[in-house]
């Protein structure tokens, strides 16, 4: 619905070539924010549905029940879950981890006993068992990786899901303000060189 999740998906879908592959057609079922940063091709179908406008707990609710008749009626081959959460138990399925909060309850607890620390209980048992769901199961980097396997959820005997780890890559961004050039000599303890990630 929006952040890296909704960055990765419209990306994918931007650079994808159905030539290099036996894709004939890509349906996304989304909000209307989300189906708007979806670029026009012609093997991609994008449906709206008012639910998808709800509420987290309207929206799972909704999926819970009705996922299955639309992958039906789709006829579909396989279930993409870039999200990391799955509603159904159609197969194959691919699912993403996005999230390290849940996972990592240290610092979930830096929201105190809150509606977020809930949000963050209940995501930490979805994605568990989305994982065990899973057929294919996509991490973004080495860390999150290690993170499975430090729970327990994933060892080395694991068959299934198959898993790999796929990095975001980086956009083109335009330069909303100009900086002057600096050389790293003039950096000092008081003054130092900054690099920031802000997820």
């Amino acid at each position: 619905r929006s952040g890296g999740g909704l960055t990765h998906l419209s990306n994918i879908l931007k650079y994808v070539d159905p030539l290099l592959s036996s894709v004939t057609e890509i349906v996304v079922i989304g909000s209307k924010l989300t189906l708007s940063k979806i670029e026009d091709r012609d093997f991609i179908k994008k449906i709206h549905y008012p639910v998808f406008e709800k509420n987290y707990l309207i929206r799972a609710i909704w999926l819970n029940f009705k996922l299955n008749q639309l992958i039906i009626k789709f006829k579909s081959n396989l279930l993409f879950a870039p999200g990391g959460s799955l509603y159904t138990n159609f197969r194959p399925a691919v699912a993403m981890s996005r999230n390290s909060l849940p996972i990592e309850l240290n610092e979930a607890k830096r929201y105190g006993f809150s509606l977020i620390f809930l949000r963050l209980l209940i995501l930490r048992f979805v994605q568990k068992k989305t994982f065990y769901k899973s057929d294919g199961f996509i991490f973004l980097t080495e860390y999150s990786k290690k993170n499975f396997y430090k729970l327990g959820w994933l060892s080395k005997k694991t068959i299934k899901p198959k898993v790999c780890v796929i990095p975001h890559g980086l956009d083109h961004f335009k330069k909303s303000h100009q900086y002057k050039s600096r050389i790293v000599s003039n950096f000092t303890k008081k003054d130092p060189f900054k690099i920031i990630y802000v997820s």
